[in-house]
């Protein structure tokens, strides 16, 4: 279902794209002609927004595709699958047997979620830990192993600049990586006050990097300043995100009302100076 946000009646496009269930979308690099998608029955597909009829398909996992996304210039698409595999498919071919031209088979559970990097050489794939390869010689560059992890991955999501990578968990804990001396930067609880489990949904820097926005399944979605960690804003009612430069946009298509947004400042600059100096400096330079 594709919505208008602009629609204060809520109008929405239903595109009967897969046998079974959704698990991923994405726009291509425009957000106006393509739309991409995967699903259960073990394939992706692309769609072509104007006329909102399918245009090709992707076919060779043997398990469900949980991740699938454009590249930057939406030439390529990656997916990953519980078959334990992440495949490169040239989207402007047609024929889906002959578009997959890589694949990624060193993972020990299923892979959860893709992103590229913003100069569209890397690929970045997360499961119970996260890998990065070079699409220009199929290699593995860089590995955040699952004892460094901890615990399995929900999504991963590059910063604008390329220099860090935000990933989220499915026990409610933001990680943000230090992509360029590949280590570990700092962590955020993202889970919701009060509740007993810490189940994730999301995690996203804005387009700009200047704040980054996290959402779990109890409902809570929180939006940080990438300055300093400061937790700006807590808003109650949804679940799956992303974040723009302007604006929140839940997957619902509902926006929050007033009765269930909330300040919740967590100030980083009290609890470790020196950290929120650093944090302070790194986005400044990287935005």
């Amino acid at each position: 279902r594709i919505w208008s946000p602009a629609s204060k009646e809520g109008e929405s496009i239903v595109i009967n794209a897969h046998r079974k269930d959704v698990n991923s979308v994405d726009f291509g690099s425009d957000s106006a002609s393509l739309l991409l998608s995967c699903s259960n029955d073990k394939t992706a597909k692309i769609w072509h927004l104007p006329s909102q009829k399918f245009a090709c398909s992707f076919i060779g996992h043997t398990n469900w595709v949980r991740a699938a996304k454009f590249s930057p210039d939406s030439r390529l698409v990656a997916t990953g699958s519980d078959d334990k595999t992440v495949k490169i498919w040239d989207a402007h071919y047609t024929s889906s047997q002959d578009t997959c031209i890589a694949t990624y088979d060193l993972f020990s559970i299923g892979v959860s979620s893709l992103d590229f990097h913003p100069d569209r050489t890397i690929l970045a794939a997360a499961s119970n830990d996260i890998k990065f390869w070079d699409l220009r010689s199929n290699s593995l560059i860089q590995h955040y192993p699952s004892d460094i992890v901890s615990d399995p991955i929900s999504t991963i999501g590059f910063h604008p600049s390329g220099n860090y990578l935000l990933s989220a968990d499915i026990n409610g804990k933001a990680t943000i990586w230090d992509v360029r001396e590949g280590r570990f930067l700092v962590s955020l609880d993202i889970s919701h006050r009060g509740s007993e489990s810490k189940d994730c949904a999301s995690a996203r820097f804005s387009s700009c990097g200047r704040s980054l926005i996290t959402g779990e399944t109890h409902r809570s979605v929180k939006l940080w300043s990438t300055k300093n960690l400061d937790l700006c804003l807590d808003f109650v009612g949804g679940s799956s995100l992303c974040a723009s430069d302007e604006a929140v946009l839940f997957a619902d298509g509902q926006q929050p009302k007033d009765g269930n947004l909330r300040s919740n400042k967590r100030n980083v600059d009290e609890e470790s100076p020196s950290l929120a100096r650093s944090l302070s400096k790194i986005f400044a330079n990287s935005a």
